[in-house]
């Protein structure tokens, strides 16, 4: 089969700004906490933040398996992404992908893995119902990451 899936039902949809000073996906994943939303997806998420640490995929010397390079920003930036809601050890975990605006509008982009937020943070959340959303490890496609899976 070239894909699983899993079928729920829309549940809330929360908007809500994250404040300035705090880490990006600490925000969120507080957020998930308090709304006890353990299932979703982030259609809308943007804002400004520093200190952004992100992975880009790149090819392994062999170039058989993607690898990660953490690549670094100090300077503030303005971003939007999106991403997907599912639970890791019974805790929610967000996997966000987001597009990035440097100085002299020079993009980056990839996948995130912390930012401090500078101004503001604004998210849209929309919660799965019926449906059960982990990550693991999938030794048929890497063991390495974390991908989705459906219970």
């Amino acid at each position: 089969m070239r894909y699983i899936s899993a079928e729920g039902k829309q549940g809330r949809v929360i908007i809500a700004r994250l404040k300035p000073g705090q880490e990006l996906v600490e925000g969120i994943n507080l957020l998930l906490r308090d709304k006890k939303i353990k299932a979703g997806y982030i259609p809308v998420l943007l804002g400004g933040f520093k200190n952004l640490k992100i992975n880009s995929m790149t090819l392994s010397k062999d170039e058989e398996d993607p690898e990660n390079k953490v690549l670094e920003y100090r300077e503030p930036l303005e971003y939007f992404g999106n991403g997907t809601i599912a639970q890791v050890d019974g805790k929610p975990s967000v996997h966000i992908h987001l597009a990035a605006a440097q100085s002299g509008n020079r993009s980056i982009g990839g996948h995130l893995i912390s930012g401090e937020i500078v101004l503001l943070t604004e998210i849209v959340i929309v919660e799965l119902l019926n449906v059960k959303i982990t990550r693991r490890i999938d030794k048929d496609v890497s063991g390495k990451y974390q991908l989705l899976s459906f219970d």
